[in-house]
């Protein structure tokens, strides 16, 4: 178990702690970037990764360096590729599982185009549960296609593409830790990303966050960690300044319901975790940092 014990004396230690922590993470997607470049048979890539593990914004760095490599590269989520909600609940299908994947319609969009052929990609609407029109995309000769979401690493999404043209990705908090006189696991960290995001972002309370992770852990542990074997290319997406970054986010950016005794309970959980540990303040985090994916 890693031992993080960091103090700063001013701004200037921390943005050094912050730079050097960026740059590790930079280094892990130059190294995936460069592995994928250096096999001309790849033209998918699947990155997956639980929640709040960092997924989008790795994408978005891959891609970048793929392009400056002269990559011609289209990301495309695999949520668009969701069933109708009514179909899947008349079902009684798992939102979270393969099946709430339209697989048929995602094996004939990955034959076009591997052909190179023109192919119509599904948009899918959250609000109103259905799949709501189609994006035209046809693929040049030198174009990578990015497949992103947590169903990347399921059998049934990866094995539709060759194995020979691709490579998957899996992104994650990948160990627990101690830092000053506490252990910390990987799961408390995407939990309180999620917290944060869900909060800022999405209008959930604490409350919601907490009684939805234990279904989410769940998910993670029957369809994507027995998965993990499968990744060519893993990428840890934790930063050890965050937890010198996070504790303010947590303790005063988000308002508790004093009534709620699960919220009042995290509420003084957070505030004895983060009483002790030296607060870096959220604006030294990068604009391009995947924390920022987070706090905003």
């Amino acid at each position: 178990m890693n031992n993080i014990n960091r103090s700063f004396s001013d701004l200037s230690e921390m943005e050094t702690y912050i730079a050097d922590c960026e740059e590790n993470f930079f280094s892990q997607v130059k190294a995936a970037s460069l592995a994928i470049c250096g096999d001309k048979s790849v033209k998918f890539i699947l990155l997956s990764g639980p929640t709040c593990s960092g997924k989008t914004t790795t994408a978005g760095k891959i891609c970048e360096e793929l392009e400056k490599a002269g990559k011609n590269v289209k990301v495309i989520s695999i949520d668009d590729f969701y069933l109708s909600r009514d179909f899947i609940n008349g079902e009684n299908i798992d939102f979270e599982s393969a099946e709430a994947i339209d697989l048929d319609y995602f094996a004939e969009c990955i034959e076009k185009l591997s052909a190179k052929k023109p192919t119509q990609l599904p948009v899918f609407d959250f609000v109103s549960g259905v799949r709501t029109g189609y994006v035209n995309f046809t693929p040049t000769d030198d174009t990578i296609i990015v497949f992103e979401g947590i169903q990347a690493l399921y059998p049934e999404i990866a094995s539709l593409i060759p194995s020979e043209s691709r490579k998957i990705v899996f992104v994650n908090v990948f160990n627990d830790f101690y830092a000053y006189d506490r252990a910390f696991t990987r799961e408390e960290i995407r939990f309180w990303r999620r917290m944060i995001r869900d909060y800022k972002f999405r209008g959930a309370s604490p409350d919601t966050t907490l009684k939805l992770w234990q279904n989410v852990v769940a998910n993670e542990k029957k369809n994507i960690i027995p998965n993990i074997p499968m990744a060519d290319i893993k990428i840890d997406s934790f930063l050890p300044y965050e937890i010198n970054v996070i504790g303010r986010y947590l303790t005063k950016e988000i308002t508790y319901d004093i009534n709620n005794k699960n919220e009042t309970l995290l509420c003084d959980t957070f505030r004895h975790i983060f009483d002790t540990i030296p607060q870096i303040p959220g604006e030294l985090v990068p604009s391009t940092s995947v924390f920022r994916e987070f706090i905003g």
